[in-house]
């Protein structure tokens, strides 16, 4: 045991060295057992009142092809957009990473979690605790395609619960946009068509009215010359000269006044030129298609969930065993600086007492 005498000669040298440094904190063990004992104690309050708080994470991939083979069914027969896994999990993305999913989850999910005395905290920080607690990231900088949602919560069920449901709004989300994409698609599509239909049968009718003139000169020409029956064989017309003369052109009287009176009674008794429209028909079967187009949504899949969350059964927080590891590791760093500085205020006593 150190005596008097050599505590004394210790202050009369003038540098301490390291093994002197050891011997004073040997000499006051007991004391820096003491306070290493009272931050062990201190750190286990800790690790032992503080409530656990649990992760739950689930991982996303891309959809594969069948996911999403139902939403381009008759694609190609409409002339519509065909969709890729690549376009459908862009969308979802805009969707999982959209502020408007994440506030509206915010409101009607979050909100009513708390209690009332945290709700009436500022509406800012609630946001950023909203933040800190759940999360939407890609974890692989080389795999940006590979996502995570995690959620932090003292109840290891409701966190599970919040990141599934998130998941599966952020999938609602994205059917409703694709769906809503189809239909715009297809309005303008049918907008195009009965735009078509509309001219081409208003130009039918113009041409018909065309006919009709070119008939009725025709018919003047055959009736000035004399001329009520042809006495051109087509057979022969067509082999040494332009039928379409004959028929259309400059050459009509000659079919004779008779047949072009026939010809135009036939037109302007004609009510409807659908017929006589060659791509009408097509146009039509075209805008009945489109109109019997239907999505089976239930079908498509706009993300496939790698791992859905589970309930975690262990938390992340607090770790026990890394806070108590700290409390000792402070406590020994905590005592041997008080003892040093408890020793050196007894030996400078000491020293004064002897001057």
């Amino acid at each position: 045991m150190t005596t008097l005498s050599q505590r004394q000669d210790a202050l009369e040298t003038p540098e301490v060295d390291l093994f002197e440094i050891i011997r004073r904190l040997s000499d006051q063990w007991r004391f820096i057992a003491a306070v290493t004992l009272a931050c062990l104690i201190a750190s286990a309050v800790i690790a032992f009142t503080v409530r656990p708080v649990y992760e739950a994470r689930a991982s996303i991939l891309p959809p594969l092809a069948p996911d999403i083979s139902a939403l381009n069914v008759g694609s190609a027969r409409a002339n519509l957009t065909v969709w890729s896994g690549e376009s459908v999990y862009q969308m979802f993305l805009q969707a999982l990473f959209g502020s408007s999913l994440r506030y509206q989850f915010f409101e009607d999910t979050y909100l009513p979690y708390l209690d009332e005395a945290d709700r009436n905290r500022p509406r800012d920080q609630l946001w950023k605790d909203f933040n800190r607690h759940f999360s939407v990231e890609a974890p692989d900088k080389l795999k940006p395609f590979l996502l995570e949602v995690s959620a932090e919560l003292e109840d290891p069920k409701v966190a599970a619960d919040w990141v599934n449901g998130y998941i599966a709004r952020a999938q609602a989300l994205t059917l409703k946009r694709i769906d809503r994409t189809i239909r715009s698609d297809i309005d303008l599509r049918l907008t195009d068509i009965q735009r078509t239909i509309g001219v081409i049968e208003a130009t039918a009718l113009k041409r018909k009215a065309d006919r009709i003139a070119t008939l009725e000169e025709a018919l003047r020409v055959a009736e000035a010359v004399g001329l009520e029956n042809p006495k051109t064989n087509i057979s022969r017309t067509a082999a040494g000269a332009d039928l379409s003369n004959y028929l259309d052109g400059n050459l009509t009287y000659m079919r004779g006044a008779k047949a072009i009176r026939n010809e135009i009674a036939v037109l302007k008794a004609r009510t409807s030129e659908e017929p006589f429209i060659g791509e009408l028909r097509n146009l039509e079967e075209q805008e009945a298609f489109l109109r019997g187009v239907s999505i089976d949504l239930q079908k498509v899949t706009p993300a496939f969930v790698d791992q859905s969350a589970l309930v975690p059964e262990t938390p992340v927080r607090p770790r026990k065993s890394l806070i108590l590891a700290s409390g000792l590791v402070i406590g020994l760093l905590l005592g041997s600086l008080l003892a040093l500085l408890r020793s050196a205020y007894l030996w400078q006593n000491l020293r004064a007492k002897r001057a």
